[in-house]
C-alpha cells in the first residue's frame, strides 16, 4: 500500500521519471530484504525448536539407559541375596538345626514369596502384548514400581499384535507417563496400601487403548495445561517429559491422549485409532 501510494503521488506531482525508477527500485530491494529477514527468522526459530526437542529426547534416552542399568544392578543384587539365603539354609540343614531353619523360613523366605506372588501375578499377561518395544518398557517400569513397594496390577486380556504408530514413539510416551505415575506414588503422604498403579492395554473396536491409573490424594494442576513446557508441580524447568510426549504425539492425527482426575486417582488414557 505504501509503495502504491508513493508511486501514485510521484506520478501526480510530475517527479522526474529517473527518480521514480530509483525510488521504485529502492522499495523493491527493501521488500526483498524484509522477506529474506522474515524467512531467516522462521528458519532460526525452527532450528531452535528442533535442537530443543533433540536435547529433550537425548535426556530422555539417558534416563532410560540409566533405568536399564539400574534394573541390571538390581537383578545382580537379587542374585547375590538369593545365594546368601541358600547359604544360610544350607548351614541350618547341614547342622540339622530345624528350629532355626523354620524360623528363618518364616521370617525371611515366606514374606518375600508373598510379596512376589502379589506383585508379579499379572506379569504373565505381558505375553499378550506382541510389540517388543512396548512390552520392554512396561516390564521395566513394572519392576521399578515393585522395587519401590508399589502395588501394580496389569491387564492385557487380548493379544495386541500391531498398532498404527511407531512403536518406539509410543514406548517413549508410555515410559514418560509411567515415570510420572511412579513418581506421584512415591509421595510421602501416601500410605503403603494407597500406593497403587493400574496399567491396562485394551481393544475398543479397532482402537488400542492404554490406561495408566495411579492413586493421587490431590491434583493441583490444570489438566488442559499438561504437556506445556515447564508446567509441573515440581516448579520451573520441570515437566519436560510431558512436553516431549505431547510434541511426539503431535505427529499423529490418529492418537488421542486424555488425562483425568477423579476419586483420588489420576488416569492417563492413550487411544490409538487405525489410520484412515
Amino acid at each position: 500500500m505504501i509503495f502504491v501510494y508513493n508511486y501514485t503521488y510521484e506520478e501526480t506531482q510530475n517527479f522526474p521519471q529517473e527518480l521514480v525508477y530509483v525510488n521504485t527500485l529502492l522499495f523493491i530491494v527493501f521488500f526483498m530484504i524484509t522477506c529474506l529477514f522474515i524467512i531467516l527468522l522462521i528458519h532460526m526459530f525452527k532450528r531452535d525448536v528442533k535442537l530443543q526437542t533433540q536435547n529433550v529426547q537425548y535426556k530422555s534416552l539417558q534416563n532410560y539407559t540409566a533405568q536399564v542399568e539400574e534394573l541390571y544392578q538390581n537383578l545382580r543384587g537379587f542374585k547375590h541375596d538369593y545365594l546368601n539365603l541358600l547359604t544360610t539354609m544350607d548351614y541350618y540343614v547341614a547342622n540339622k538345626d530345624w528350629a532355626a531353619l523354620t524360623d528363618f523360613y518364616e521370617t525371611k523366605i515366606s514374606p518375600t514369596r508373598t510379596m512376589f506372588q502379589n506383585s508379579y501375578q499379572d506379569l504373565g499377561q505381558l505375553q499378550n502384548l506382541e510389540i517388543a518395544e512396548i512390552k520392554s518398557i512396561l516390564y521395566n517400569k513394572f519392576v521399578k514400581a515393585v522395587e519401590m513397594n508399589i502395588s501394580v496390577t496389569l491387564e492385557i486380556r487380548e493379544p495386541i499384535r500391531r498398532l498404527d504408530a511407531d512403536p518406539i514413539d509410543i514406548a517413549r510416551v508410555l515410559g514418560i507417563y509411567l515415570d510420572n505415575a511412579i513418581d506421584a506414588l512415591n509421595a510421602p503422604e501416601l500410605s503403603a496400601d494407597q500406593r497403587q498403579l493400574h496399567v491396562a492395554v485394551l481393544t475398543d473396536s479397532d482402537a488400542i487403548v492404554f490406561i495408566i491409573r495411579n492413586t493421587c490424594q490431590e491434583f493441583p494442576l490444570q489438566l488442559q495445561k499438561l504437556g506445556t513446557l515447564n508446567y509441573s508441580t515440581k516448579g520451573e524447568h520441570r515437566g519436560m517429559g510431558l512436553y516431549l510426549a505431547r510434541q511426539t504425539l503431535k505427529n499423529y492425527r490418529n492418537i488421542q491422549s486424555t488425562p483425568s482426575y477423579e476419586n483420588h486417582a489420576f488416569t492417563q488414557t492413550l487411544t490409538i485409532y487405525p489410520k484412515r
